[in-house]
C-alpha cells in the first residue's frame, strides 16, 4: 500500500494495520463508539472532526492521515509502539476515580504514553510533584 493513498479512510486503515491497533481500541484511545472508527474505515471519508485526535492517538504524523503529505507512520517510528495509556496529572486521578472511571474521561488527556508491555486496558501513568525539601542532613 501507497503512503499518500487518495482518502482519510485508507490512510486510517493502513496506519491500524501497520500498528496493530484495532479499530475498538481506537474507539476507546478517543473515547467515541467502536462504529465511528468502523465508518471511517469502511468509506471512502475524506476527512473527519477526529483526525487529529486519531493522529495524537496513534502517535502519527496528522497531516499524513488528513491529507496523504507528510511522514508515514514507518518513518515516524510509531509501528515500534502497540499501544498507549493516558499520562494524567494527580488531580485528572482524584476527578476521575470520583467520576465513573477513566473510560469516562478519556477524550480530556492530554498526553499518551507508547508502551510495549501486556497491561491492562485500564492502566494509566500519573505525574507526581515532587516537593520533597532536598539537601544536606545534619
Amino acid at each position: 500500500m501507497k503512503s499518500n493513498e487518495n482518502s482519510l479512510s485508507e490512510r486510517l486503515r493502513y496506519a491500524l494495520k501497520i500498528l496493530n491497533v484495532t479499530q475498538t481500541e481506537l474507539a476507546r484511545r478517543i473515547n467515541v463508539k467502536p462504529q465511528v472508527i468502523q465508518y471511517l474505515c469502511a468509506g471512502n471519508s475524506q476527512k473527519s472532526k477526529f483526525t487529529f485526535e486519531i493522529a495524537e492517538a496513534l502517535n502519527i504524523d496528522f497531516s499524513w492521515l488528513a491529507t496523504g503529505k507528510g511522514v508515514t507512520p514507518e518513518k515516524m517510528g510509531a509501528a515500534k509502539h502497540e499501544r498507549v495509556i493516558p499520562l494524567l496529572s494527580f488531580n485528572q486521578v482524584k476527578e476521575w476515580k470520583i467520576g465513573g472511571g477513566i473510560a469516562v474521561h478519556l477524550s480530556k488527556v492530554m498526553s499518551w504514553i507508547p508502551i510495549n508491555d501486556d497491561i491492562s486496558q485500564n492502566a494509566f501513568a500519573i505525574i507526581l510533584n515532587d516537593r520533597s525539601k532536598r539537601g544536606a542532613i545534619d
